[in-house]
């Protein structure tokens, strides 16, 4: 009776590893009208069970340091910007637009003369877009 108990305990755990286990990332894309307000969310499913290394670590073209500040925000990117078009919007988390702007170097600098609070980032390159939490002590 045990035995069937571990082999039935055993089935059941690796049920739940293959099921919960399946390989994909979820990516979010959101549209904004001209006023800077949210209109429109996308999720994208990828399949990267049988992705290569190589295509993993190509997939964060930008990056966003320190995420906490005093009011500086440093924005480094691979992409090329003379043919890329890269776009930010830093907004409160009610959604109002507070700065926005475009990257026209691959190493950025940010001042953000904000209070202390949480902040998101989003950053838009071609069709694609980024969003990082920043928090400003």
């Amino acid at each position: 009776m045990k035995l069937r108990l571990h082999i039935a305990f055993l089935f059941l755990i690796t049920f739940c590893i293959t099921v919960f286990a399946d390989g994909n990332d979820y990516y979010y894309s959101y549209t904004y009208d001209t006023a800077g307000n949210r209109i429109g969310r996308t999720i994208t499913q990828e399949n990267t069970r049988f992705e290569t290394p190589r295509h993993v670590e190509n997939r964060n073209e930008i990056t966003v340091y320190p995420t906490v500040t005093t009011g500086i925000v440093n924005i480094a990117t691979t992409l090329d910007v003379s043919v890329n078009t890269l776009t930010y919007y830093l907004s409160n988390l009610q959604g109002g637009v507070l700065m926005q702007g475009k990257l026209t170097e691959q190493l950025s600098q940010l001042s953000l003369p904000y209070t202390p609070g949480i902040y998101l980032l989003s950053i838009h390159a071609n069709s694609t877009q980024q969003t990082f939490k920043i928090i400003i002590q």
